[in-house]
């Protein structure tokens, strides 16, 4: 795992690292979902509307539960 320091600027922004949006896909405009765990917090681009057609009724209550 590769990890990455940001530095937090005004009301909270960060900039992810382009390493990380190239290998997410990440364009700007994207969704993002934070996920607080008690092992602390992940970040993952949210799929979109055509990706969640895909899923399963289980996978979409999971998705939506963080």
């Amino acid at each position: 795992m590769t990890a990455y320091k940001v530095r937090i600027g005004r009301n909270g922004r960060f900039t992810i690292p382009i390493e990380i949006r190239q290998r997410l896909g990440i364009e700007t405009g994207d969704v993002m979902v934070f996920s607080l765990a008690p092992e602390g917090l992940s970040m993952s681009k949210a799929q979109t509307d055509s990706e969640q057609d895909r899923l399963s009724p289980h996978q979409k209550e999971d998705h939506e539960n963080g």
